[in-house]
């Protein structure tokens, strides 16, 4: 690409000022800045800015930055910033900034380059594409060119301005253009005129091969007259009269001298009006080829409403066989002793007789010989002695199910009746809903019931030990309501034992907590639920 500048000239700062912008590139192309530093001296500070937008419509933004203090070097008194690169048109795409901070007002000589000019045209010396100068440029700007030596001569172009090429040699003799515009690649034996045709004939050109069977397989295709485009397998040749045989008849009147072409292609696909599909007219292959059947049958082949072939069966058994819906029925009787299995699941095969074949029918089986009656556990009889019915055996299993009912269906009070129980079973009170009622003396701890001398410890609350001397304060909480003091004082027993008697008031619940504190003793909390 070329380089060209784009701005130059001389920016003058004082320190402290406003930053200056040198140049804001609004074309595309890859841009440096090169600045004079030379005037800078000690005491000189400056900064240089360079900004960027990235899309259009963006916002220019800093994307490099330098400060430079003091006297540069001597070998180091032009700056040049990196290349930046635009491919935007926005006004201050790119921008190049310069700001003195202190020193003296200085003045900085500058210069933008576009190191990447993309829209300058570059001069191109061609004079070398023939040796001699071009000649002025015909069109746009674009030179001509000589492509003379191509072919030895002057080319000539198409309607379409499109370089014309002799493909000639391609085959060393005259191209044969079957297509319109398109170039014959069949790899031709032989292409003439010919002298005489009939519907399987064709009498080729007198300079064809005099050898008998010389063309025999060859593909034979006309390309003139009515049946341009038709191929055909050569079957037979006579070297003598030049005629070419083929099986199977054109589909139209022969011509007296239609142009030919024989090819060593044996493999062209007829279309369905039986032309080579190389014609200009070839037609899809998915297209259905018309066949001859008339050979199945010696007869001509009829079609069904599908335009499926029909076929006569009748050789199948030796006479006409008529099937179910569409179906042949084959001969049975001449099915002999096939060699595999035949699935016959579903068929019912009858003699003339209109018996299963090879099953003998009785009414009743009587005797079953041949095999060895199982006497093992699982199949011996039930009854005794051996040699009774099998009804026997059943009435025998009958009589023992009566004899188990009859020893099971008793009343339950009456097995009740036959149980020993407790001696002391009689003095429990039994309630309507089969729960046990407790009488006095059975529980001690009865709701509202009085219980005198409950016993327990109280323990020091350094050594834990069972402590003497205590003055034990005694409350309860009845079913959670709070706690209260107990009707009746503790008194101490001795080693550490206290007895208090309980009121009927202090037991007056179903859950009862008790709470025994005492000065120097551990508190003893505990709770008694009560016998309603």
């Amino acid at each position: 690409m070329p380089v060209t500048l784009l701005t130059s000239g001389t920016s003058g700062q004082t320190a402290g000022g406003a930053e200056s912008i040198m140049s804001a590139p609004a074309v595309a192309g890859g841009f440096q800045i090169h600045i004079d530093l030379n005037l800078m001296a000690a005491g000189d500070v400056i900064e240089l800015r360079v900004y960027k937008m990235v899309k259009t419509s963006g916002t220019s933004r800093v994307m490099d930055y330098t400060m430079l203090a003091g006297a540069q070097a001597a070998d180091a008194q032009i700056w040049k910033s990196d290349i930046y690169y635009n491919t935007l048109t926005d006004a201050n795409a790119v921008q190049f900034g310069i700001k003195q901070l202190f020193g003296t007002t200085r003045a900085f000589p500058f210069a933008v380059v576009n190191m990447e000019d993309f829209t300058a045209n570059q001069a191109v010396n061609v004079i070398q594409w023939n040796s001699t100068n071009v000649a002025t440029p015909a069109t746009a700007g674009i030179p001509d060119v000589n492509v003379k030596n191509i072919v030895n001569t002057a080319a000539a172009v198409d309607a379409n301005n499109l370089l014309k090429v002799d493909v000639e040699d391609w085959k060393a003799g005259v191209v044969n253009a079957l297509n319109s515009g398109k170039v014959d690649a069949v790899n031709v034996t032989r292409a003439n005129t010919a002298t005489a045709g009939t519907s399987t004939t064709l009498t080729l050109d007198a300079a064809a091969s005099a050898v008998d069977s010389y063309y025999n397989g060859l593909g034979l295709i006309w390309t003139s007259g009515a049946n341009i485009g038709v191929v055909r397998i050569i079957t037979a040749y006579v070297g003598a009269t030049k005629v070419a045989t083929f099986a199977r008849a054109l589909p139209s009147a022969a011509d007296a001298t239609p142009t030919f072409i024989v090819t060593g292609i044996t493999n062209l696909l007829p279309g369905t009006d039986g032309k080579a599909m190389v014609s200009a007219d070839a037609q899809d292959l998915s297209s259905t080829f018309s066949v001859n059947a008339k050979n199945i049958a010696g007869q001509a082949a009829a079609l069904d409403a599908n335009n499926l072939l029909k076929v006569d069966t009748e050789d199948f058994k030796g006479t006409a066989s008529v099937g179910t819906a569409g179906y042949t029925a084959p001969d049975w009787g001449h099915i002999n002793a096939p060699t595999t299995a035949v699935d016959l699941s579903g068929t019912t095969i009858k003699n003339v007789d209109n018996t299963i074949a090879h099953v003998s029918l009785v009414d009743t089986l009587t005797t079953y010989t041949g095999n060895t009656p199982q006497t093992g556990d699982a199949f011996a009889r039930l009854g005794a002695p051996v040699g009774v019915s099998i009804s026997a055996d059943i009435a025998e299993v009958e009589g023992e199910t009566d004899s188990i009912l009859a020893n099971t269906d008793v009343a339950t009070s009456t097995r009740m009746g036959t149980f020993g129980l407790p001696v002391n079973f009689s003095s429990l009170s039994i309630d309507s809903s089969g729960r046990v009622t407790l009488i006095p003396g059975q529980l001690v701890v009865k709701k509202n019931v009085a219980l005198a001398n409950f016993q327990f410890v109280m323990r020091d609350s350094t050594t834990n030990a069972p402590k003497t001397g205590l003055t034990v304060t005694a409350t309860r909480n009845i079913d959670n309501v709070g706690f209260a003091g107990c009707a009746n004082a503790v008194a101490e027993v001795a080693n550490g034992w206290y007895v208090i008697n309980l009121a009927a008031s202090d037991l007056n619940g179903n859950s009862i907590g008790f709470r025994f504190t005492a000065t120097n003793a551990n508190d003893l909390d505990f709770t008694i639920l009560t016998q309603p």
